[in-house]
């Protein structure tokens, strides 16, 4: 799909607020809101937009430590890894990188001790993990 100057526009304002009315958007884009309706719609079917998401603030939530993980996987282990990380709770995005590290890990926990309890009771165990390095973001 080709993308024109009203589409990058309307994702910008969607990056902002998604749950802004198709009303509104017209408004800001000179357009009626079937117009929009029907751009969103376009954008979605084509997998431009993913889908609609919320941005919470994890510290009113009670998880207050933001950590990333970089993993050195065994030889193959890769995809298992990736697959062990997608069942746990507390993991908010896996990237694939090139270089020292295989895998970035995000992870949120409520403390930093119960992230030392992760760490030490499932990731230093777990199968296919040569190498893991803890950042904690300030």
């Amino acid at each position: 799909m080709e993308l024109d100057e009203t589409d990058l526009k309307l994702i910008e304002l969607l990056k902002k607020d998604s749950r802004v009315s198709y009303t509104d958007l017209g408004k800001q884009l000179g357009l009626s809101d079937v117009a929009i309706k029907k751009r969103v719609d376009k954008l979605i079917s084509s997998e431009v937009i993913k889908n609609f998401s919320i941005n919470v603030n994890n510290k009113k939530i009670g998880l207050k430590i933001k950590a990333f993980l970089l993993i050195n996987c065994a030889p193959g282990e890769i995809p298992k890894v990736r697959d062990k990380f997608k069942k746990l709770t507390q993991t908010q995005a896996i990237h694939n990188s090139i270089g020292e590290y295989d895998l970035m890990i995000e992870i949120l926990c409520k403390d930093i001790d119960s992230l030392k309890e992760l760490i030490e009771n499932k990731f230093s165990s777990m199968k296919g993990i040569n190498q893991l390095n803890t950042l904690i973001v300030l």
